[in-house]
């Protein structure tokens, strides 16, 4: 007997060790829609909002206007009187505190013009109540500044505030004071009562090595969770009774698994599916319990981590499903039958509000994937023209210009890059600081000192940006023309040399020209678009200069139009190329000078590069937004 028990403990250890050595997995994201609900529960079933006001004596604001313009909670239809959500909003006549002036030179006219900011001391009461308990109740005291309309001379200044100051006329000065407050507000509202729609990324982790004996049932979990994902909608959400063997099967591993080194891997796939699984069922105490095994398994432990910070920030109930509900169907099916009382203007915005929320999703979609796939064809479209360099448009030209920079295969095998350049600009002697970082065709990051802070993050198919001037969010999506423009420094090349690659083949070789005392080749390329009267008028228009001895690029051009006339305009001179080791001595500028014309007038500087750094070992965490904390460490 005590033979027959110590065979089948060793042929299990032989099992367990022979497996551990050849666990092999792989990665999956999924792409879930979802509903980010109030912090209370009790509004789940409520769809119509309704704000009273309840204002103080000669306050120069009406109730109705008020109403028209707040509150506008998200996930809900406003109503005037019948809102299930009820909001009480207090305001009492607001305190003038003081006035300050601030004199504008206008450069075009010569003359000064003197602005008054008005402050005032804004106290607004807010309660919220859920049927008739108070679910929320605060009082907002802010000091609002307020611009008045400019005054021409000082004398015409002091009449108006004499004025105003006798008679007390601020009624529009309070009435402003009074939205810039309740805006606000309504931001704090939305962050608390709102309900949003939004899209996640959720990593689960598969199996791959057939001959591990888990195999064939971690197969069956990948299947079953695969069409459970595909199937999610912002109504509905994973069946739960579906997935309970799965859920049992894999909680199982981790008593057949215990924790060890040879154990590592096969435990960091099933706590980060458990932990991950019940994340998405809204298992809070399990999704911890899980995440916390995952940490705990030491491999990868910002993954559990992450997810430990995403549970404690959900507002999860128990035995209730909060993040996949009909609340929006709900929404569209009374938008429709309110339609019936209402006029016709106000039927067709809800009805843009329940499309918008379902556009906006698609659209941001299908822009995802554009990108992506526009970002894959750029990179093997760039690395096919450096691998034949001698096929191309002015062939001897090109190849002598990528030697220039240490030659097509140098430049294929650059992978990150770390740049760190001053800017001097002509009319200040305060220099401004710009540092970039890019991981090729990948992400990019830039950080601006101009003295305030400023941030710009591409990751792929995304890219935000974050302004310590801005009060409020800090963070913000970039828009598609600044992604586009921004998306151009995914190319390590065109990061250090300003030189793209891609408008090579477009190029036309004009007559020669003299820059500087040097016989330079002039490359030109217009990019035509139709306007709105179907004629071809130039988009934007480029021009290259290129030293004829050294091939070296001299100046860049760049002319931008609307509608056929002229937007912007900005020309680049390269100098001070010094040659890099790392680029097998390939020279790139360290000096460029600006010309910048556009809206704004006419710009000069002066950008001096202190440092580069190629394939240098920063690690793509600096990429991910979310790993800080109100800006950049």
């Amino acid at each position: 007997m005590k033979r027959t028990i110590l065979f089948i403990v060793l042929f299990f250890s032989f099992i367990s060790g022979f497996s551990q050595d050849k666990v092999k997995f792989t990665k999956k994201n999924f792409i879930i829609p979802s509903i980010a609900p109030s912090e209370y529960s009790c509004l789940d079933n409520f769809l119509t909002q309704s704000t009273f006001y309840q204002l103080g004596n000669r306050l120069p604001v009406s109730e109705p206007s008020l109403k028209k313009s707040f509150f506008n909670i998200k996930g809900y239809i406003k109503e005037a009187d019948n809102g299930q959500l009820k909001i009480f909003v207090t305001i009492p006549v607001p305190e003038y505190q003081k006035c300050r002036i601030d004199t504008i030179f206008n450069k075009k006219t010569l003359k000064f013009s003197y602005v008054p900011y008005s402050s005032f001391k804004v106290i607004v009461k807010v309660e919220v109540k859920c049927q008739s308990q108070t679910i929320y109740k605060e009082e907002f005291n802010t000091n609002e500044i307020v611009t008045s309309d400019p005054f021409a001379t000082l004398e015409d200044l002091k009449k108006g505030l004499n004025k105003i100051e006798v008679n007390n006329e601020y009624g529009d000065e309070i009435e402003k004071a009074i939205h810039i407050a309740l805006d606000k507000i309504q931001v704090k509202l939305n962050e608390k009562l709102g309900y949003y729609t939004q899209v996640s990324k959720e990593t689960f982790v598969f199996l791959t090595s057939v001959e591990h004996p888990e195999y064939k049932q971690m197969l069956e979990f990948e299947k079953e969770i695969t069409a459970q994902l595909k199937k999610v909608t912002l109504a509905s959400g994973i069946d739960e009774q579906a997935m309970l063997p799965h859920l049992a099967y894999l909680e199982s591993l981790l008593v057949k698994y215990p924790q060890s080194d040879e154990n590592t891997k096969i435990r960091f796939i099933v706590t980060n599916n458990l932990s991950q699984l019940y994340f998405l069922l809204e298992n809070r105490e399990k999704a911890l319990f899980y995440a916390d095994l995952l940490i705990k398994n030491d491999m990868r432990k910002v993954w559990g981590r992450e997810l430990v910070v995403r549970t404690n920030n959900s507002f999860f109930v128990d035995k209730k499903k909060r993040t996949h509900t009909p609340r929006f169907s709900e929404l569209k099916k009374l938008g429709f039958e309110m339609q019936q009382d209402e006029i016709n203007e106000k039927e067709e915005t809800r009805l843009a509000f329940f499309e918008k929320i379902e556009r906006d999703i698609a659209d941001w979609e299908q822009e995802k994937n554009n990108r992506l796939a526009y970002l894959e064809k750029t990179k093997a479209k760039r690395n096919n023209v450096l691998d034949s360099l001698a096929s191309q448009n002015n062939a001897k030209i090109l190849e002598k210009v990528m030697l220039g920079f240490g030659g097509g295969q140098i430049i294929k095998g650059i992978e990150k890059v770390h740049t760190l350049s001053k800017l001097s600009f002509e009319d200040s002697n305060v220099p401004f600081y710009e540092e970039k970082w890019e991981s090729a065709f990948t992400n990019y990051l830039l950080k601006k000192k101009n003295p305030d802070l400023f941030y710009k993050v591409v990751n792929q198919a995304e890219g935000w940006q974050h302004d310590d001037r801005i009060r409020g969010e800090k963070w913000k999506k970039i828009d598609t023309d600044d992604y586009w423009e921004t998306f151009l420094n995914l190319d390590p090349l065109y990061l250090l040399t300003s030189f793209r690659l891609d408008l090579w083949e477009n190029y036309e070789l004009s007559d020669d020209v003299t820059i500087d005392e040097r016989l330079c080749y002039h490359l030109t390329y217009t990019e035509k678009t139709l306007n709105s009267k179907n004629r071809s008028v130039p988009k934007t228009e480029y021009h290259l200069y290129i030293d004829k001895e050294t091939f070296r690029v001299i100046s860049s051009e760049k002319t931008a139009f609307e509608d056929g006339k002229k937007l912007s305009f900005e020309r680049k001179i390269f100098q001070d190329y010094r040659e890099l080791i790392s680029l097998n001595s390939g020279a790139i500028p360290h000096r460029i000078l600006y010309q910048i014309e556009d809206y704004y007038g006419e710009t000069f500087y002066q950008e001096q590069i202190e440092k580069i750094e190629i394939n240098s070992g920063f690690a793509n965490r600096i990429f991910v937004k979310e790993v800080y904390s109100g800006g950049f460490k």
